[in-house]
This record gives C-alpha cells, sequence and structure tokens, in this order.
C-alpha cells in the first residue's frame, strides 16, 4: 500500500531489491505472514514462522467466547483463573485471551501445552513481545513441551484448544499456502479429523476444577461429531451430586416464574422433546407462535441464568438455554 501512495517516489537499491525478493517468494506460495514474519490476531501482532499454524480470524470466536464466559461472577470472583490452552502453537489463543481479560480486572495464570519444542519457542518469544511490561504474579505464563496431558499436572478453571482437525486425506486438497507451509502436525486431525478431540475430552475431565470449561475450535462440518464426544453425561461422574441438584433447582424456579403461555410452550420443547408442529397442534396455535413463545421464554432465561451460564453448560448434556 505504501508503494501505491509514493509511486512517484524513486526507491533505493536495496529497498527495490528486499521488495521484489519478497514478490518472488509469494509466487511462489510462500503465505506472506512467513515472508513478514508476523500476524495480525485480535488486533495484536504474533509472530510466526514455519513451526506455527498461522493465527486464523475464525479462531477469533473462540477467544471472544472465553472471554465473555470469564465475565460470568462465577469466575469472577475466583480471584485469579486457572487457564490452560492445548496446543497452544504461536501462543495466540492464550496471550489474546489475557490481554483482553485484564483489561476487564480479571487475572489469569496461563498455560500454554504444545508437542513441539520449535512452535513454544515462537510463543515465547511473544509472550516477550506483547507482555514484556507485565511483572504481576497474576499474569504469569508458564509454557510445557509435552503430548497433550503427557506433562500436565495441575487443575484449570479453563481449558482451550485449537487442535489439529482437518482429515488426512482433506489435506492434499487445501492451497498450497497451507499445505506446504503450515506445519502438517498442526492441520492433522487422522482419519476423521477427530483423534484430538478425543483424547482431549478423555483426558480433560480430570484436568478441569468443578465447574470448569473445555471449548474447542471445530471444523465447519464437525459440530455433531464433536458434541457428541462432549456428551456432558460423561463429565456428570466428576460433579459433586448436591451442586447439580442445586443448579436443577435452580433453574426449575426460574422456569415456574416464566409467564405461562411462554412456560408451557418452552417446557414442552426443552423437556420434553417436542416439535413446534406438536406443540403448535396441541395449543392450538402457529408454529411462528411456538417459535416466539419459546423465544421469549429462552431470553428471560439467559437474563436471570445469566450467573449460572458456565454451570449449566458444564452439567447438562443438552445445554437447554441454547
Amino acid at each position: 500500500a505504501w508503494y501505491y501512495a509514493h509511486m512517484d517516489e524513486m526507491l533505493d537499491k536495496k529497498t527495490e531489491s528486499r521488495y521484489l525478493e519478497m514478490c518472488a517468494k509469494r509466487a511462489q506460495h510462500i503465505p506472506l505472514q512467513h515472508i513478514t514474519g508476523s500476524q495480525e490476531f485480535m488486533g495484536l501482532e504474533f509472530l510466526v514462522n514455519e513451526h506455527v499454524l498461522i493465527p486464523r480470524q475464525d479462531t477469533e470466536v473462540l477467544v471472544e467466547e472465553a472471554l465473555e464466559i470469564m465475565k460470568q461472577e462465577i469466575f469472577r470472583s475466583k480471584g485469579c483463573l486457572q487457564l490452560l490452552d492445548m496446543c497452544t502453537g504461536s501462543g495466540c489463543i492464550l496471550l489474546s485471551v489475557m490481554h483482553y481479560a485484564e483489561q476487564e480486572g480479571i487475572f489469569i495464570e496461563g498455560t500454554g501445552v504444545d508437542f513441539s519444542e520449535q512452535a513454544l519457542m515462537v510463543a515465547q518469544k511473544n509472550e516477550k513481545h506483547l507482555r514484556s511490561t507485565k511483572k504481576d504474579e497474576k499474569g504469569k505464563v508458564n509454557w510445557i513441551l509435552s503430548d497433550l496431558f503427557e506433562n500436565v499436572s495441575e487443575t484449570y478453571d479453563m481449558i482451550l484448544s485449537n487442535p489439529p482437525y482437518i482429515r488426512t486425506a482433506e489435506i492434499e486438497k487445501l492451497q498450497d499456502e497451507v499445505k506446504l507451509h503450515d506445519p502438517f502436525s498442526a492441520l492433522d486431525g487422522k482419519e476423521d479429523g477427530l483423534y484430538f478431540y478425543r483424547k482431549i475430552v478423555t483426558d480433560a475431565k480430570q484436568f478441569l476444577k468443578t465447574g470448569g470449561i473445555l471449548a474447542f475450535e471445530i471444523g465447519y462440518d464437525q459440530g455433531k461429531e464433536v458434541s457428541d464426544l462432549m456428551n456432558m453425561q460423561e463429565m456428570l461422574q466428576e460433579t459433586d451430586f448436591y451442586q447439580l441438584e442445586e443448579l436443577k433447582r435452580r433453574i426449575k424456579e426460574v422456569v415456574d416464574a416464566l409467564p405461562p403461555i411462554y412456560r408451557e410452550a418452552f417446557v414442552m420443547h426443552r423437556f420434553k422433546n417436542k416439535s413446534y408442529k406438536e406443540i403448535a397442534e396441541f395449543l392450538q396455535i402457529s408454529p411462528k407462535t411456538v417459535d416466539y413463545r419459546i423465544q421469549q421464554a429462552l431470553k428471560q432465561l439467559r437474563i436471570t441464568l445469566k450467573d449460572y451460564l458456565p454451570q449449566i453448560m458444564l452439567l447438562f448434556p443438552k445445554n437447554i438455554l441454547s
């Protein structure tokens, strides 16, 4: 862009040579981020090279969702949160969450895990680049060289992960910039793309504190499969029975307090698994009206139960407020 804005200016030989060299590299499908050595993510500049996955805008959604959950009182009240970023790569998820959480007065002790020593070296450089002025122990960052949870020993309030999830057979179909220059190990989710989700979901329970959250980035077509893997019935075995019963009691109180016309449609749909058509026929109203009443019920429930959302997400196989 600078060149187009200054087209009447002459380049010195060194700058011209560098520019032409960069153009030649780009013509070979080398990613621009590898040429410049950096990539913007969540408004922050991250150093990148061939040893880490280039941060992508899609992953910002995971960061934003994690930050929203952390604003809930159940997390704010903990003082300093323990956060684990599994398959950390450049550290962009962990460092971005910590950066913006601190602006909200939420302090985190963060841990980034990767099996690649070279990737952790990049992550450490990004920590130094982005957090060089941080001296508070509450903002401490730990880096662990580990094959998933193998060398992890602590428990965490939240575990985030953007693991390799592309099916092996699909990698060859990707753009050259991706398949030839992103680390293969950061892309390959094995035959069905779910290998790392299975491993992480299976092991994460013992590394989550009570009421903790496990959140992933997933492929566009992997929602059902990963949801099935994260079936929260598996988590109930690790959850205090009385905590679950108290949460059920609180939800029932709030549902019972809904206006009757909203409550009836909501209960039939969410707790009795009735379809909109079945509810419409029973109540003798249109499916559109059924949808309106359910959405109004959900709106009121989310407002009233906002401080309980992380627990509801963790303890219920199907999030009734989704």
